[in-house]
């Protein structure tokens, strides 16, 4: 039976001060590049997002699997790193795998990776359905040339080929087309650079040296995407201050784009050696044009706390937000619309007018098995006295300890 949670605020202004988990986006490629260039990377504080165990848990399997005229059939689950990088990993691991997931994993798209993927040689079919999971991999060396790929509904797709790309033996270079989510694709070749590898970037081209490999230890970072909720919390509760441990202002996480969007909605960013406060200021900026196509995973809580705060805003690029762990724009209007009447989606945008709140208690909220869903409703227990979150474990996607964290910020939650 899935988890039902009534949420109730704090008596008092929160004081709080909260260590999200670490990032699970910098984890899963951390993971995958160790797995390609085995004893070169340790890596430390690893996200305990259920994402990252997974990923852990199938390249175990993928490492411990030896017959190679036997597929291993590996369930991604509603992952979608876990699936297109190991749908990039296995085409150049020798083998015969079979990649599925969970019914929502199999409305996503994979279709781009794929054929980039056989336009250099690997060898990938369609099970079911045509574009979609599931898909059998026999997996060996690829050796033509160079990879063109339509990057328009997924960073994914560009982050899961990068990784393998000094791996090819002949054609360097990556040319992707129309990307969304910029951030996570630096935040790959970061990583790689840190590893010694050398690149060239021209436009949306980018060219592998693989020079010698060095060791490296990582030490992943919190992560940010979580501390779009703590951000929430302060914006909807005057005289609130929380300190956000391990957050950095040099993050290789595009997210630390919070900083500057909840400025306009009155939260105050003040970091120290060890972390991040945040304080109320009481400004909020009306009529914002808010460009979130490099952010798809904190355009939840910017929806949720510019309705909530009953301001004229408008949320562009949000297009490829369709294809997350849920429908992600039609999710976030119809939950939305339960206590603000003035909210709209066009294709690429979500529009919010100020308006009269008008809702019926319980004020009560589908997740969608999104986890992002669920984290971005359960602050409005600050402005709405309490608020009802379905299916409530789907938090343990990315933030596992979140409501744990609430209780010791001081909100009251009975199952």
């Amino acid at each position: 039976m899935k988890q039902r949670l009534i949420i109730k605020p704090p008596s008092l202004p929160i004081h709080a001060s909260i260590l999200p988990p670490a990032s699970k986006s910098i984890s899963n490629r951390l993971l995958i590049l160790q797995s390609i260039f085995p004893g070169n990377i340790e890596i430390q504080n690893l996200s305990e997002a259920q994402d990252s165990l997974l990923l852990r848990k199938l390249l175990g399997d993928i490492s411990n699997h030896h017959d190679n005229n036997i597929a291993l059939v590996l369930d991604c689950e509603n992952a979608g790193t876990v699936c297109r990088f190991l749908t990039a990993l296995l085409a150049i691991t020798k083998g015969v795998y079979i990649i599925d997931g969970s019914p929502r994993m199999k409305e996503r798209p994979i279709a781009p990776l794929v054929d980039a993927l056989k336009s250099i040689g690997a060898t990938i079919e369609y099970i079911e359905k045509q574009a979609y999971l599931p898909i059998k991999i026999i997996g060996g060396e690829l050796t033509k040339g160079n990879i063109t790929l339509d990057a328009s509904l997924s960073s994914q797709f560009v982050s899961a080929l990068l990784m393998i790309l000094p791996k090819l033996k002949q054609g360097t270079q990556l040319i992707y087309q129309s990307p969304v989510s910029t951030p996570y694709i630096y935040m790959t070749l970061k990583l790689m650079q840190d590893m010694g590898m050398k690149f060239e970037l021209d436009n949306n081209s980018i060219s592998c040296n693989l020079n010698l490999i060095k060791p490296s230890v990582f030490f992943v970072e919190t992560d940010w995407s979580s501390a779009a909720y703590w951000y929430q919390m302060v914006a909807f509760s005057p005289g609130s201050k929380v300190y956000i441990k391990g957050l950095k202002a040099d993050s290789l996480q595009g997210d630390s784009k919070l900083m500057e969007v909840f400025e306009t909605l009155g939260v105050k960013s003040v970091f120290d050696e060890n972390g991040l406060h945040l304080q109320h200021t009481g400004e909020v900026q009306e009529n914002e044009v808010y460009e979130m196509g490099d952010f798809p995973d904190i355009v939840p809580s910017i929806a949720v706390t510019c309705a909530a705060l009953n301001i004229t805003a408008s949320i562009n690029g949000i297009a490829h937000l369709r294809q997350k762990e849920s429908d992600r724009v039609k999710a976030l209007v119809k939950e939305i619309s339960k206590f603000h009447c003035n909210i709209k989606a066009t294709l690429n945008s979500i529009l919010i007018t100020s308006s009269q709140h008008k809702f019926t208690k319980p004020l009560s909220f589908e997740t969608y098995n999104d986890h992002r869903i669920a984290m971005s409703m359960a602050p409005l227990a600050l402005l709405f006295e309490e608020v009802e979150i379905q299916d409530a474990e789907v938090v343990k996607k990315s933030y596992p300890h979140f409501w744990s964290d609430l209780k010791k910020a001081g909100f009251s939650l009975k199952g």
